[in-house]
């Protein structure tokens, strides 16, 4: 085997003489690309890996979501005068000849969907929010196609491995972040709300025949008590009242927020010495609210949220979001 090896990859060697080094130097470069061709194939990319759609994959449910990721499709389908106007309302916004250059409205959709899937894919949308925030003042201040390509590429090439990467990031970093979680019943809960019967009354009108599921959790600096109204498995239901104190040195427990679209999800985020609570209330057949709560130090505000839109139903990307600031001390 040794000799085989000097033999035919030695610089003596017929493979190695002036003839043959810029074929097989080609040759070498052709392997290499077919490598990392084969590792970008959707059936070889790293588990846990995102996909992006392309354009002819796009089938929004919204007219609003075609003018956002692809603005110069072809208007002429489009009967209703005022989505004609918000398309050419849209394409100004943009250099003149953009919907004429082929090169550029795929490059529109990709950093378009990359920067709201982004959001909607990340356990830490509120940086994103700003990052596009800045993207997009960018885009708007080209007043050429050279530097609309320019800025939409590097768009891309900053936010494709963000998103690429969300979801496995996801899975080891959200979720709940309870050190200890005991269930108790609704009875002793009461034992440990402040002015319990009112808030136990009005906890059990909600909930009626569902049942109520609570439960205290140990988190970092101090212990907070969860109440959920039971969701029944059997009905199309997903979502509940649910509501959150927080038990104090002297065994009381003070509510802290009380939402309808229930069950809270715990994040990683910490502020103000709570986590942040994320919760999804289902919209339509295409779309659900989200909200995230951060805690100001008295009570958990609303601090970031958006409509989770699907596409084609395999992607979701996150429209009109609002972000209120909370500073965390």
């Amino acid at each position: 085997m040794k000799f085989l090896v000097s033999r035919y990859f030695s610089r003596s060697s017929p493979l190695f003489s002036l003839d043959n080094r810029i074929p097989f130097a080609i040759l070498s470069i052709k392997i290499l690309a077919a490598i990392i061709f084969i590792g970008w194939l959707p059936g070889v990319r790293a588990a846990g890996d995102l996909d992006i759609p392309s354009l002819s994959q796009f089938s929004p449910a919204y007219v609003s979501t075609q003018i956002l990721l692809s603005p110069c499709y072809d208007v002429s389908v489009e009967s209703d005068i005022e989505v004609q106007r918000m398309v050419r309302e849209a394409r100004e916004r943009y250099p003149k000849g953009t919907c004429t250059d082929a090169r550029i409205p795929p490059l529109i959709f990709k950093a378009s969907f990359l920067q709201y899937a982004s959001i909607a894919a990340s356990d830490d949308p509120e940086s994103l929010f700003r990052a596009v925030q800045t993207q997009n003042a960018k885009l708007a201040s080209c007043k050429n196609r050279t530097c609309l390509k320019t800025t939409l590429q590097k768009i891309i090439v900053k936010l494709e491995p963000v998103y690429r990467n969300s979801k496995s990031l996801l899975e080891n970093t959200g979720g709940d972040t309870c050190k200890i979680k005991k269930a108790i019943d609704i009875n002793t809960a009461a034992g440990l709300i402040r002015n319990s019967r009112a808030v136990i009354k009005n906890i059990k009108d909600q909930c009626g025949a569902s049942g109520i599921s609570v439960s205290i959790c140990a988190n970092r600096h101090e212990d907070l008590l969860f109440a959920d109204c039971n969701i029944d498995m059997e009905s199309t239901q997903v979502n509940s009242p649910s509501w959150i104190f927080r038990l104090s040195s002297k065994s009381t427990a003070t509510q802290l927020l009380h939402v309808d679209d229930g069950p809270f999800d715990q994040k990683r985020h910490w502020c103000n010495g709570l986590p942040d609570l994320k919760t999804e209330a289902r919209g339509d057949m295409g779309s659900s609210n989200i909200a995230i709560y951060r805690f100001d130090g008295k009570r958990y505000r609303t601090h970031f949220s958006y409509i989770s839109e699907n596409i084609a139903d395999k992607w979701r990307i996150a429209r009109y979001p609002v972000f209120q600031k909370i500073i965390c001390r």
